[in-house]
């Protein structure tokens, strides 16, 4: 805990007063949660009592702040550097205040994680990858694209002179590079700074029950491969040596730095069962039931590890290269084996207490027909036409074949019934079809969706736009690949990790 006397010179300053309506209230309010000793104490007290009277000043400042949104990851670290600049607090201050950050369980968005990041990423403190207002910048630049610090002060709403000091380490690691000056209108020329994609990859794998698929995504979020395989095998063991060769080919055809590899994100069919990264797959992967996959695959890979189920990744995958690029509230459809999904709320990954938030189909009686390409397959079966496998029946799909007529006609109920209770729950703007779902089937649904939605005084509810994923038929991989890189650099909740 934070020493009694330090924390009595916060509540002193009158700090706690301001806890709950701003972001930075709750920045400070993370200090409670500090293990002791820690270094600094001394100089970030005399901040906290010469700051004390200007924060207290400054609530309405902070309560509006609070309800402001980034445009980025869907975080209020924009906000809370807005309100610091706005009501004048030392940047020394919010220094200590990101070097002080308490370490956090790694499983808040990211999935559930084993295994240590490689010290080349280490910032020179050996304690993180980047701190929060670091990760504030990379997201913006992840984001928006090359911007030069002019464009970053705006944005942020710091002074220049503190967006330089936040650019120059990231510059001299290598993860940021800054182009040649150019003149625009009047004034000193600007040049734009922008992501460096060779700094550092990530490795996305999605294991299915049939097949496994892996996505290599860089800093700068460039796909450089996407494979699919057959599972040869679903023992563990043989499993991931067959894993571990499609990751060399892979690595050795895009030329990659294998040094510059982050860690790897794998997204397993399943549900969590409440201890740690042990899923409930289904029985066609029985191996991988109930066992800690974290530490498993770390071991295996010898690499960091982030685990997930196949649903919450594909979202993570679509907010962040996909439809989250545009709206920062949607449902996501997974049609797989199985059927699921996962939400995505402000910005950000909503996994529930035990991350099983977006298992659909348990909304379903259990007599209503399931959604899933599985049960389509089957209808293909009736029709005479037998495919061996999910994968065999995706490769040459053919989306108006009267299997699949036949399917929409039996599923359509279902899906109507999941949808109305996303939108009436959950109220997003957008509810997206995607996982192993062919592009032209999910088009198909989109334009027979409906919503239970009576009208009252002449208006409906609004209702969520219904789109077909932007990521396509890897978005699980890919949603993987980005668990380490938004861990390491862009999500704020990442900034304690080891």
């Amino acid at each position: 805990m934070l020493p009694s006397s330090l924390l009595g010179t916060f509540l002193s300053a009158g700090v706690t007063g301001i806890v709950a309506p701003g972001a930075l209230g709750k920045a400070v309010l993370h200090l409670s949660d500090m293990p002791a000793p820690i270094e600094g104490m001394s100089k970030l007290a005399r901040n906290a009592r010469e700051y004390g009277r200007s924060i207290m000043s400054s609530k309405h400042a902070l309560g509006t702040a609070g309800s402001a949104r980034a445009g980025g990851l869907g975080h209020s670290p924009v906000s809370a550097v807005r309100v610091r600049h706005r009501i004048g607090l030392s940047h020394n201050l919010f220094a200590m205040l990101d070097m002080l950050e308490p370490t956090r369980p790694s499983c808040i968005m990211n999935g559930i994680s084993a295994g240590d990041y490689p010290s080349r990423f280490l910032r020179d403190d050996g304690r993180r990858t980047a701190t929060t207002n670091e990760r504030v910048l990379l997201d913006l630049l992840s984001r928006q694209g090359p911007a030069s610090r002019a464009d970053l002060a705006r944005l942020t709403g710091l002074a220049p002179h503190s967006i330089t000091r936040l650019v120059e380490p990231l510059l001299s690691r290598g993860l940021i590079a800054e182009g040649v000056p150019v003149a625009q209108g009047r004034g000193k020329p600007s040049s734009a700074l922008r992501l460096v994609g060779s700094a550092a990859f990530s490795i996305g794998l999605s294991v299915m029950t049939d097949a496994v698929s892996l996505t290599l995504l860089n800093l700068a979020g460039t796909i450089a491969a996407t494979h699919t395989e057959r599972l040869e095998d679903t023992a563990i063991a043989p499993a991931c040596r067959q894993i571990g060769r499609l990751i060399d080919t892979a690595v050795a055809e895009a030329g990659w730095d294998r040094a510059a590899l982050v860690g790897i994100g794998v997204g397993v069919t399943g549900y969590f069962i409440g201890n740690g990264a042990r899923l409930n797959p289904p029985q066609l992967l029985d191996p991988w039931a109930l066992v800690p996959l974290d530490t498993i695959l770390a071991e295996a890979f010898g690499a960091k590890v982030w685990v997930d189920n196949d649903g919450n990744v594909a979202a993570i995958g679509e907010d962040m290269l996909g439809h989250g690029r545009t709206t920062r509230d949607f449902a996501y459809l997974y049609f797989s084996a199985g059927f699921g999904g996962g939400v995505v709320a402000t910005g950000r990954s909503l996994r529930g207490r035990h991350g099983n938030a977006g298992e659909f189909a348990s909304i379903l009686p259990i007599d209503w027909p399931q959604p899933n390409l599985e049960t389509l397959r089957h209808s293909f079966v009736e029709t005479g036409l037998a495919f061996p496998d999910i994968q065999a029946m995706l490769d040459g799909f053919d989306p108006h074949h009267p299997a699949v007529d036949r399917w929409l006609d039996t599923v359509m109920p279902s899906l109507n019934l999941v949808a109305s209770a996303i939108s009436a729950t959950l109220d997003p703007g957008m509810i997206v079809l995607g996982g192993r779902i062919p592009p032209a089937l999910a088009q198909r649904i989109v334009g027979r969706i409906s919503f239970t939605n009576p009208e009252r005084r002449g208006f409906h509810r609004p209702a969520p736009q219904i789109v077909v994923s932007a990521v396509g038929d890897d978005a699980t991989a890919i949603g993987a690949a980005t668990l380490p890189l938004r861990a390491a650099f862009f999500d704020r909740d990442g900034g304690a990790e080891r």
